[in-house]
């Protein structure tokens, strides 16, 4: 888990585009009402990790990463309520067990615990697209057993990192705005820290999330293609790439399906590119190749993994709506 603390810093410049988007994120960033659109945008990069797509940010849809975005602080406002109404019974039972200041170490406290929830819940929204997920605390609280130190250990970096980088910023805007043709620089400077503490933030939710809840993205994996045992023989090479190319298509909108509840759907699609993994191993199999079948193999757990939890998820909500 450490590497994905690191990677969510330097994640942006797997883009090739990422000069591009950083300035137009940056001016999104310093307009006011309209930055709440990079919230949304976050939502959009969570989903690109879920589909295994890691090496590239999202495109801008303001309109709709706005509307995602108002949702998102909607919540979060509520989620800081609730923790700051937790915060005061603490303090006011404390405040008659214990006679020393201890205040604000219980503050300290209690704010960690809502940034290790905060983590998970918006994670856990995004990957089952419902609201209601930010308040399944038994679900949070599972997770949160698995993540919590790595959690921690990424607040701890993160706000380090992101401290002096602020500080380095304001004051190169400072520098900027001493001349008037540079002020829009100057401005634009901390539009871009919002716009990259969104993708670093973002990053590492999706990937701390994943691990949280024992999956890997949805994807090829690393070895996907045929080796030189197989492309000796151009039939197998031909029925080969069609059928991963199959497989490949078909598990995005799976994914989506199954976080838009649409379960006999993703049972469909997935059981599909099952068929097709399973077509392919046989090929791989026939030309002995070790690599190739390791990778297939991998592949197919994945989606008999995806398939019983659909299942799963199908059967207890069948049942849940029986009572």
């Amino acid at each position: 888990m450490i590497e994905y603390i690191w990677e969510s810093f330097t994640y942006i410049f797997k883009d090739k585009n990422w000069k591009k988007k950083l300035v137009k994120g940056g001016a999104i960033g310093v307009i006011p009402l309209l930055n709440i659109s990079l919230l949304g945008y976050m939502v959009d990069m969570i989903t690109l990790i879920y589909k295994g797509k890691n090496n590239e940010l999202p495109e801008f849809d303001i309109s709709s990463q706005f509307i995602d975005g108002f949702k998102i602080s909607a919540v979060l406002f509520v989620y800081f309520i609730l923790f700051y109404i937790l915060l005061i019974v603490i303090l006011g039972i404390f405040s008659v067990i214990f006679k020393d200041n201890i205040f604000s170490v219980i503050g300290i406290v209690c704010f960690a615990i809502f940034m290790l929830f905060m983590h998970i819940a918006f994670s856990h929204y995004i990957y089952t697209n419902k609201i209601s997920s930010f308040f399944e605390f038994t679900t949070l609280f599972r997770i949160l057993k698995k993540t919590w130190v790595n959690i921690l250990i990424f607040d701890i970096i993160y706000y380090i990192i992101m401290g002096f980088l602020a500080i380095a910023i304001y004051i190169m805007a400072a520098l900027f705005s001493m001349t008037i043709i540079l002020i829009p620089v100057a401005i634009w400077l901390l539009g871009a820290f919002y716009y990259y503490s969104c993708i670093v933030f973002g990053y590492f939710c999706g990937k701390v999330y994943l691990e949280g809840i024992n999956k890997k993205p949805i994807t090829m994996g690393s070895k996907v293609l045929p080796t030189k045992t197989v492309s000796n023989n151009n039939k197998d090479l031909n029925l080969l790439n069609s059928y991963l190319l199959g497989a490949k298509e078909l598990l995005p909108g799976a994914l989506d399906d199954f976080r838009n509840n649409n379960l006999n759907d993703a049972i469909k699609k997935w059981n599909k590119s099952l068929e097709y993994y399973k077509k392919a191993e046989k090929i791989a199999k026939s030309n002995k190749d070790e690599e190739l079948i390791s990778s297939l193999n991998n592949n197919i757990k994945s989606v008999v993994h995806n398939i019983l939890d659909a299942k799963i998820k199908l059967v207890s909500d069948k049942i849940g709506g029986m009572v």
